[in-house]
Order: C-alpha cells, then structure tokens, then sequence
C-alpha cells in the first residue's frame, strides 16, 4: 500500500470530505482570480452560460452516456486492478447520502469545468487546457488505464466547450459522469 493510500485509508469520511470542498473553493477561487487578470472579467462570464434542451442531450446527456460506456466497457473486460486510484473515489462516495454525491458532483463538476473550460481553454488553447486538466489528476498518471480515460475524457469535454462557448453543456456532462460513478463507488461500499 502506497503512503497515499494509507493516509486515504486513516481518514474519516469528514476529512475526506473536507478536503475535497477545499480543493474545489481552491479551483474556482483560482479560475476567478486567473479570469479577473487575463480575460475580460465581466462579459466574459455574462457569456458563458446558456440552455437549449436539445443542445444539453447532444452536448451533455449523449458525451456523458459514451463516457460511461466506455468506462463500462473497459470495468467488464480488463483486470480491477487497472482502475485502482488508490482508493480515493470509494472513500470519497461511500457511506454518503444520495443529496451528498449529487452535491459533491456538481461541486467537482462546477469547479473543475469553470477553470478549465472557462478560463484556462480561452488562455492556454484547447489542447494545453485539456493537458493540464489531465495531468492535474495526478493519481491517476501511474495508472495507464485511469489516464488515458483522463485524456479522452478532458478531450471530449475541451471539445464540446469549442463547439458550444458555453460552460453548461460541460459541466452538465462532467456531472452526470461523476455522479453516476459516485452511485457505483456509492453501492460497492
């Protein structure tokens, strides 16, 4: 077991918890400060959001179903062991009402999809911001597995925020995803 396991393993769901709040105020503090010095603060955000029902199944339902899918695919034909991210989503998920997984989803989702998509995708370029939102799932980057499905999946998300300029049809899909993980990891504990 590595040391980050072990510290995961000793923490209380609290903790855990805690940690994953702080690290999303931490990236969305982050994306407004970046966004306050290098974009145009205000018309940037007035134009970032947007709503169309069949935009949101094209640019949000239909990416977040093939995601999963594919992530069902690969669960069911290759070792568990390829998925094993030191157990840091099981912890993160089990034992937490159904309010608390949609929350920290949608938290996750937010956080992530506004700096990334929102601040650093119009700074850094499509694929530098996707790079970066692979590489920041560091625990992932020793699992060959974990980070392709972290590439891919920066990848798609870069890609409908190229097509759309709009940030919900991204977080729309990094939440159904992240939500729908966080109910499995949620039902195997």
């Amino acid at each position: 077991m590595s040391s980050r396991e072990e510290i995961i393993s000793q923490m209380s769901k609290r903790e855990i918890t805690k940690q994953l709040v702080i690290s999303q105020l931490f990236l969305f503090s982050l994306a407004i400060l970046i966004s306050g010095v290098f974009l145009d603060f205000s018309s940037h955000w007035v134009n970032q959001w947007g709503f169309d029902y069949r935009k949101a199944l094209l640019y949000g339902l239909a990416p977040a179903a093939f995601i999963i899918g594919i992530d069902f695919l690969l669960m069911k034909t290759l070792p568990e062991k390829y998925f094993d991210d030191g157990g840091i989503n099981k912890k993160v998920f089990e034992n937490q009402s159904v309010f608390m997984v949609v929350l920290m989803s949608a938290m996750v989702a937010i956080s992530e999809e506004v700096l990334f998509r929102g601040v650093l995708q119009p700074i850094l370029g499509y694929v530098g911001a996707s790079l970066l939102f692979a590489f920041v799932h560091i625990r992932y980057v020793k699992k060959p597995v974990l980070f392709i499905s972290v590439v891919y999946i920066s990848f798609l998300l870069g890609f409908i925020y190229e097509q759309t300029q709009v940030l919900t049809y991204v977080i729309l899909a990094h939440f159904l995803v992240d939500v729908t993980m966080g109910f499995i990891a949620r039902s195997e504990s």
